[in-house]
């Protein structure tokens, strides 16, 4: 008999977690995660951190929190108090910004850092004017291309959007991953 407490994962859930880890260990930097679902985007993500057995940091951005780190020995955020020192600096940049702190864009040196950066609601970013998205998109095609081997560092860039907004521009350089909605016995665990 199974147990009812126990949370289980349908085909394509399980599938969607093994395409998220096989990601992080084949060195891509540059996805899109399509969900309205966001607390199991991030259960997802730190699951295929753990699956792919990097030892990855993980950072969110979203616009009512700005930059968060997850501290794995606990299981929740770090408070802004007690947040690394190398991640303070950015906990209040907007999103352009925070893609050339994380980058080293421009004069900046770089989060040189095995990490994941998860950008929540990014569609909303895309949209902003003309020129501040040409800027957004130059970068992610930059984060597209970071040369890791040479730095040293695996690093990856999450985009999280509600919809599909691949631009033409990204369109061969980012893979697109959509997240299967929860079948009936994990909706049973849940409620």
């Amino acid at each position: 008999m199974s147990n009812p407490g126990a949370v289980t994962r349908s085909n394509a859930s399980k599938a969607f977690a093994e395409d998220l880890a096989l990601h992080f260990k084949s060195h891509s930097h540059l996805l899109q995660i399509v969900s309205l679902e966001w607390e199991r985007v991030l259960g997802f993500v730190i699951g295929g951190i753990q699956q792919a057995e990097q030892s990855r940091r993980f950072l969110r951005w979203t616009y009512p929190d700005g930059l968060q780190e997850w501290d794995f020995e606990e299981g929740t955020w770090y408070s802004e108090n007690n947040c690394p020192e190398d991640v303070k600096e950015a906990i209040a940049l907007p999103p352009q910004d925070l893609l050339e702190w994380y980058l080293g864009a421009g004069t900046l040196e770089g989060f040189l850092k095995p990490s994941v950066l998860y950008f929540e609601d990014f569609h909303l970013c895309i949209r902003e004017v003309k020129e501040e998205r040409d800027a957004l998109l130059w970068l992610l095609r930059k984060a597209a291309r970071m040369d890791t081997a040479n730095d040293g560092c695996e690093r990856t860039v999450i985009l999280g959007t509600a919809t599909e907004c691949l631009p033409l521009e990204l369109e061969k350089e980012m893979p697109l991953l959509d997240l299967p909605l929860p079948d009936e016995p994990t909706l049973k665990s849940i409620l």
